[in-house]
């Protein structure tokens, strides 16, 4: 599974993806802010930081970084954020305890 968690405070949001049946873990700190165009539906998205956390070991630092991208928010509420990348990718992420209610999925 993969998490997405924003820390508006601090203009970042950081993105866990687990891997290897959740042994391992993909982390990335993405910086974001408001798009110089006229879309309040638009954030810019640079990727600061990121690392591979692999089982008790100490995390491995990674070379990622990105500048210049951006997400769409094409739909947002509470409890629901659907987003499209400027690569191309759709990103649905929910709320964990609307995953438990609705699908029985435990977070």
């Amino acid at each position: 599974g993969s998490t997405a968690n924003f820390d508006i405070s601090q203009g970042k949001f950081f993105n866990v993806a687990e891997i290897f049946g959740g042994n391992g873990k993909l982390r990335a700190t993405v910086e974001y802010g408001e798009a110089s165009e006229n879309s309040e539906a638009r954030i810019t998205c640079d990727i600061v930081d990121s690392d591979l956390k692999l089982f008790n070991l100490p995390a491995i630092p990674l070379p990622l970084r990105v500048k210049g991208g951006w997400l769409d928010f094409l739909y947002l509420d509470e409890n629901m954020r659907i987003t499209k990348g400027n690569r191309g990718g759709t990103f649905v992420h929910v709320r964990g305890s609307v995953l438990e209610e609705y699908w029985g999925i435990k977070k």
